[in-house]
């Protein structure tokens, strides 16, 4: 498949203007070279330095021309509203046509004279027959400090049934991607609490194939980082303007963002947008970033061309506002020296009738905001667990100037009233308290709190299992009716595993949904512990693979989903989970996937693929219920790739009531009507010759009992039936 290609931006040369037209008095503006990069199939990356840039902020119209190598410039296509940094115009061009030459020019129209960049010429990439996807926003977004949802946009070429874009990403501050529309994936970006900006990488993969990445780039908080640069053009084509007057404050979505507006219109006579006299005004809802110039355009049969820019830090700023420098029809308010987010533009003293209003934000250096005054916390842990005491800990940080009052834990059971358990001191960093007098086999949650100036801020929580009377782990089970769920970790449970319970989300259609599997994940290890779930031939169907690889929402840790060199191998299998496409989706999350060697390991042949076959032999086209735990197992933690532990071993763990058992729900059957068995494969590089064939799993040692996989895991399987015969198997209560 033919790769998106991220061209090297060409070295930066200085070309002198060559003017279009004649003019008497030439203006300082000079445009350097245009420079072109992130060609891809229909799409380019242009951006354009100039020289005297104080100049841009006066002109009427300033972007790129560009059309093919065979087309007059008169025909060109043009680009009005680029994104301006500093004295840097840049936009994507879309919608090109693949394997053709482009030429394009940056211009600026300063009203009495078109200052022009020297022509460029730059071909896309050819598609060919092979699958593809495209990025076509940009691959490289910069963001402001403070949290937001974005929007990356992809097409895709030769499309293959079935196959989903998929995401591969490491920082958890990037999360809740959606890619319910095709063509778009929407995600969250948390605020960044920290005083250096940060970068996040997201891997686009398409058909097997890596298609292309793009970097998350966020401003440092109160640090001087930069806004990314915005224009925002206004005019009366966009959807969203009044039909009226309205009389008193209202919000309209105008090309999709909010603006109050009041006596303002669009009565669609060709008059543009009207500001009713003296009463009307446009105010922006929306932070873009810090304004740095806002351009009006006035219809020539405007009456009054005396508007006022009010300023501020809040939406609907009010009080002196400041006044236009222009001629003609257009007017420029110079609004950076005041590094203000919100404006309001007010009429004048008559009706105001504008073509047009370009705000440039962002771009530049913000003013750092004032002092946190709220504090921020660490995650919570604890340790030294026993049956009736634990140790709790989380730090804090306050960079406030307000007094830190108090800081202490609270802490319950599920049933009970919040304790309160003091530290030894309340500033800020590390804190821990020692909780004594617990009851044995109890889930207790804890939380730190922090009173700052009379007010108490409050910290992520956190839970624990105490150990019971024995002074061993409780065992824990989140559902008492589900057959085939381990025991949860107490010890490493919300510190080092994070447990998911999926149920099917539309199957059946109606009542109570089927489970679908559970999972535990390692955040150590960014791989999953072990997958639980019923197999029966009610989960299969005729529903096409999905490929929808992406992050499990319920686990709260960073997930990890393409490794190099290893394929992504299902604990559930796909074809397990065919009967809808929803079902089928979401064995896709990373909590279900395990690193996999292929070559005689997790292909057709491998030892196993083997072992897989002769498990769906187990339970397919009977009427009976099989219980399975797919798991991993490290005998040692020496390779990492990707971020992941490399698992030395997989296992599968097998759970039925005999046919003699009739109808029995294993929950009910005697030892005697249950059988139990599992499956240990070491995690390598096989040769043909050493796959061990199903006939000889007996023989060359690689059944086990249960309770050999419980002795080397540590994990407690199957506690919610009690008969379970964990200590043996007998290989003729199996089909094979």
């Amino acid at each position: 498949m033919k790769k998106i290609i991220t061209l090297l931006f060409l070295g930066l040369t200085v070309a002198f203007v060559s003017c279009k037209d004649d003019e008497t008095t030439p203006s300082q503006l000079r445009f350097k070279a245009p420079e072109v990069g992130d060609v891809s199939y229909t799409s380019a990356a242009v951006t354009c330095g100039a020289e005297f840039s104080a100049e841009l902020l006066k002109a009427v119209d300033a972007g790129f021309a560009y059309g093919t190598e065979d087309q007059a410039e008169a025909d060109f296509s043009v680009v009005a509203d680029p994104t301006v940094t500093g004295n840097v115009l840049g936009c994507r061009l879309t919608g090109l046509k693949s394997s053709t030459t482009y030429r394009v020019y940056a211009y600026a129209d300063l009203g009495s004279q078109r200052v022009v960049s020297e022509t460029v010429s730059f071909t896309t990439l050819e598609i060919g027959d092979e699958p593809g996807l495209e990025i076509t926003s940009e691959l490289a977004m910069r963001v402001p400090a403070t949290q937001g949802d974005y929007v990356i946009t992809y097409v895709l070429h030769n499309p293959v049934e079935g196959e989903w874009p998929e995401l591969a990403y490491l920082d958890k501050w990037i999360n809740s991607f959606d890619d319910s529309e095709e063509g778009e994936i929407t995600f969250h970006v948390d605020a960044n609490p920290d005083a250096s900006e940060r970068t996040a990488k997201i891997q686009f993969y398409y058909a097997g194939e890596l298609a292309n990445s793009v970097y998350v780039i966020q401003a440092a908080a109160g640090s001087g980082g930069e806004d990314p640069a915005v224009t925002v053009a206004l005019n009366p084509d966009l959807g969203g303007w009044p039909k009226s007057y309205p009389g008193s404050a209202a919000t309209y979505k105008i090309d999709g963002h909010d603006y109050q507006l009041k006596n303002v219109a669009n009565f669609q006579n060709d008059n543009g947008i009207q500001f009713k006299r003296s009463a009307g005004y446009l105010a922006n809802l929306e932070d873009r970033g810090v304004i740095r110039s806002v351009e009006v355009v006035f219809k020539s049969n405007s009456n009054d061309k005396d508007m006022t820019l009010a300023l501020g830090d809040t939406p609907v700023p009010s009080g002196d506002g400041l006044k236009a420098v222009g001629a003609g029809d257009t007017y420029v308010f110079d609004c950076s020296a005041y590094a203000c987010r919100y404006f309001t533009l007010n009429s004048g003293d008559g009706a105001n009738y504008v073509a047009s209003i370009k705000i440039n934000c962002g771009g530049g250096s913000v003013t750092p905001p004032d002092p946190v005054d709220e504090p921020a916390f660490g995650d919570p842990s604890f340790a030294d667990l026993t049956k009736n005491s634990a140790t709790i800990s989380c730090s804090y940080t306050y960079t406030g100037d307000k007094t830190v009052s108090d800081a202490y834990f609270l802490y319950k059971t599920s049933t009970g009233a919040e304790v309160r358990a003091g530290v030894a001191d309340i500033r800020p960093g590390d804190k821990s308290a020692q909780l004594t007098g617990l009851t044995p086999s109890t889930r207790y949650s804890f939380r730190l709190c922090v009173a700052v100036d009379g007010k108490v801020y409050s910290g992520g929580t956190a839970s624990f299992t105490t150990f019971d009377e024995s002074g061993k782990p409780s065992e824990n089970v989140r559902y008492t009716g589900w057959a085939e769920l381990p025991v949860e970790d107490a010890l490493k449970l919300d510190n080092e595993y994070y447990y998911a319970y999926h149920l099917c989300p539309d199957y059946p259609s109606s009542g109570t949904k089927a489970r679908n599997f559970s999972t535990c994940y390692s955040k150590p290890y960014r791989c999953p512990v072990w997958v639980a779930a019923p197999l029966h031939d009610c989960y299969t169907g005729g529903v096409n693979r999905t490929n929808a690889y992406r992050s499990d929402p319920d686990i709260k840790c960073t997930q990890v989903g393409h490794w190099d060199g290893y394929t992504r191998g299902h604990m559930l299998g796909s074809n397990e989970r065919r009967v809808t496409t929803n079902v089928n989706r979401d064995v896709f999350y990373y909590s279900n996937i395990g690193p996999q060697l292929q070559t005689y390991f997790n292909t057709g042949g491998g030892q196993w693929n083997t072992a897989e076959d002769w498990v769906d032999k187990q339970w397919r086209g009977l009427a009976d219920t099989c219980y399975q735990v797919v798991g991993t197992y490290w005998e040692n933690t020496s390779k990492v790739v990707d971020g992941t532990t490399i698992p030395t071993h997989y296992y599968i763990v097998l759970l039925k009531a005999k046919k003699s058992a009739g109808k029995k729900w294993v929950v009910d059957c005697s030892q005697s009507e249950l059988q139990s068995i599992a499956i240990l494969v070491r995690h390598k590089t096989y040769a043909k010759n050493e796959v061990v064939k199903a006939a000889d799993f007996e023989s060359k040692g690689v059944f086990k009992s249960v309770a050999e996989i419980e002795r080397l895991t540590g994990h407690t399987f199957f506690p919610n039936v009690p008969n379970v015969p964990k200590n043996n198997y007998n290989p003729n209560d199996w089909n094979f």
